[in-house]
């Protein structure tokens, strides 16, 4: 029997990005249970883009992870708002923008809860996948 993770992950994206990571977090991990990309279509508008995010975030409610590409773009303003309308209500969902591969991995296959301790984990493995590799490589080998 699968055992279905503590929360539901939402990957939320310009273009297809967000289905490129899945993807790529699947090459490198095996199946991410409880994972969904949802990219933006330069067709869609913001709302549609809302309805398929809250489709994605499913209704047994479980809460949610919902990770942006980029702090201000569409899809971080149209989870920002559902994040917002959620307050107050039963349904626990964090938002977290600036999301790179390093990251949907931690939270893949690391996390156990959307605590603070575990969404600063989240962001310090962000922040860690980011490194100017120039001053580390031996340029004899280049």
């Amino acid at each position: 029997m699968a055992t279905t993770r503590a929360f539901r992950i939402v990957v939320a994206s310009h273009g297809d990005l967000a289905r490129a990571m899945l993807d790529s977090a699947v090459m490198i991990c095996g199946p991410v249970a409880d994972a969904v990309a949802v990219d933006l279509q330069p067709e869609q508008s913001p709302e549609a883009y809302g309805q398929a995010l809250r489709s994605a975030m499913g209704d047994d409610g479980r809460p949610v992870l919902i990770l942006t590409d980029l702090l201000g773009g569409t899809p971080h303003n149209v989870a920002s708002l559902i994040c917002l309308e959620s307050r107050g209500t039963v349904l626990s969902i964090v938002c977290v923008s600036g999301t790179n591969l390093g990251m949907l991995l931690e939270a893949a296959t690391s996390m156990e809860s959307l605590d603070a301790d575990s969404i600063a984990g989240l962001e310090a493995a962000g922040r860690a996948s980011i490194v100017d590799v120039m001053p580390r490589v031996d340029r004899s080998s280049v």
